[in-house]
């Protein structure tokens, strides 16, 4: 299993029986495992009580899927989307349930992957992932050893650097990875239209357009009120709460939906059954008017930006389709942004960034971003220090790469998105790459352009989903030209 290049293209070398085969004697082993840990989960039950036996036996039965399949792993960490961080309680080593999954599953792969024996290399992208990865450990380094804040510290490595290894997961998908990676397009939408739900319910609560009891009150109540943002209303009113949906809120709620709108649009067209293509136009409309109340404007930026090229994908195939998808989703934002209360407000306010509190905030952030950087140029100043009145964070993306790993992350970070999009190009060129491929670009491209203004991959669910994304684009680019008719054809643009 690896990233080689063959004929000048990156290429992925597969490896079915690496992926999601595990030898006989490893099953039966693990069988075995499985019916003494339930026979100690029955002997403990009288002790511990029921809801914590069910809880560990399916934490258990989660984390063994995990080593055993990339693909159940992948599942998983889906569905740990919608559960509270935190939910299974204080874990070793300051890590989440997201965290467990992970390493159980990259632990199973590796596995698999010296089970069978194959030589392991390593092309020009995976020695650029591995890079990154290193060059974001020696920026943790940097920061444990100069401020001594480690759980912080690890909160921003684990979202940026240490998630950067589920693409590997996702291509060592086995046999069906086309029709794999599309099951998991839409598990990963449903959480997303879920998401939308419960951030549209709240949203509206808390802003008293709705009054809520019983479960869908618990459902609409923040998990932690402290963190509830609000922006001002140009009236002078006290202003608009932001919605709020589990561990996602604000900002980070807007680039969630960002990332999966287009996905999710895809599916209202193109999924396979005419009820899921209802279900999902209806979460379609659900996950931007959610990405509304979010009142993020760097997502309102974002989906700016995702509509350029998608409006001129579209056009260069079916001009007639695209004009009137761009007439139909005009009217449509036009009518949300005047009924949906703040929406017009928050747009309005870009007319005036220069007295916004917030863009006066970010330019003396940026300042101090620039001395620090000119003080620590090559390393940077690490992971979870604090610098003035910029934090342990940054007001974007690619500051907080530069500010926290110094030129040495910045590099290669360049050399990983470099080596990653020569082959996406020259797929996307040959046709190897269809409209869902194209959907889950244009959510990478606007997430891109929201963390021009804003960093959020702090927030380990939303990283997981960028690079999950990620994985999934990547797979497709990197599948060989000798993959079954049938996965090729499934990825097809329709054609005028």
């Amino acid at each position: 299993m690896a990233l080689v290049s063959a004929g000048g293209a990156l290429r992925w070398r597969h490896s079915e029986h690496i992926a999601e085969s595990v030898p006989p004697s490893v099953r039966r082993s693990l069988l075995l495992a499985g019916l003494a840990a339930a026979g100690c989960a029955g002997a403990l039950a009288p002790q511990v009580g029921p809801l914590t036996l069910v809880a560990g036996l399916a934490g258990g039965m989660a984390l063994l899927a995990a080593l055993v399949s990339s693909h159940a792993a992948l599942a998983i960490l889906i569905a740990l989307l919608l559960v509270p961080i935190g939910a299974a309680g204080e874990l070793p080593l300051n890590i989440n349930e997201i965290d467990a999954v992970y390493g159980a599953a990259l632990l199973g792969l590796a596995i698999r992957t010296v089970l069978s024996g194959r030589p392991i290399t390593a092309g020009p992208l995976g020695l650029a992932l591995a890079t990154f990865v290193l060059a974001g450990a020696v920026a943790l380094a940097a920061g444990v050893l100069g401020s001594g804040e480690t759980a912080k510290a690890m909160s921003h490595f684990r979202g940026l650097f240490g998630y950067a290894l589920i693409p590997l997961l996702v291509v060592s998908l086995g046999n069906q990875a086309a029709f794999r990676r599309r099951t998991l397009v839409y598990l990963l939408c449903l959480v997303g239209v879920l998401t939308a739900a419960r951030g549209v319910l709240s949203w509206a609560e808390l802003n008293g357009l709705l009054h809520l009891n019983g479960a869908l009150h618990r459902l609409a109540a923040p998990d932690n009120e402290e963190l509830i943002g609000a922006v001002p209303a140009l009236s002078g009113d006290f202003g608009y709460l932001r919605a709020w949906a589990g561990n996602f809120e604000g900002n980070t709620l807007g680039a969630f939906m960002l990332l999966l709108l287009p996905a999710t649009c895809y599916l209202a067209l193109r999924a396979d059954h005419p009820l899921a293509r209802v279900g999902f136009a209806g979460g379609a409309l659900l996950v931007l008017v959610a990405l509304l109340v979010s009142y993020s404007r760097g997502a309102y930026f974002g989906l700016a930006v995702i509509a350029v090229p998608v409006f001129l994908a579209l056009w260069r195939r079916q001009p007639l389709a695209a004009l009137a998808l761009a007439a139909g989703t005009t009217l449509l934002l036009a009518y949300l942004v005047s009924h949906v209360p703040g929406a017009e407000d928050r747009l309005t306010s870009l007319r005036s960034l220069q007295d916004d509190p917030t863009v006066q905030h970010r330019r003396l952030v940026y300042e101090q971003i620039a001395d620090s950087l000119a003080r620590s140029p090559v390393w940077g100043i690490g992971l979870g220090t604090s610098v003035g009145v910029v934090g342990a964070g940054a007001d974007s993306l690619y500051l907080f790469l530069l500010l926290r790993g110094g030129l040495l992350v910045g590099a290669a970070s360049l050399a990983l998105v470099w080596l990653a999009g020569r082959p996406l190009l020259a797929s996307w060129k040959e046709g190897r790459l269809g409209a869902l491929e194209g959907a889950l670009a244009a959510g990478l491209l606007g997430f891109a352009a929201h963390s021009v203004v804003d960093y959020a991959l702090w927030n380990p669910k939303l990283a997981l989903a960028v690079w999950l994304v990620a994985g999934l684009l990547m797979a497709a680019a990197l599948e060989p030209d000798d993959s079954p008719a049938g996965d090729r054809e499934e990825r097809q643009w329709p054609r005028s």
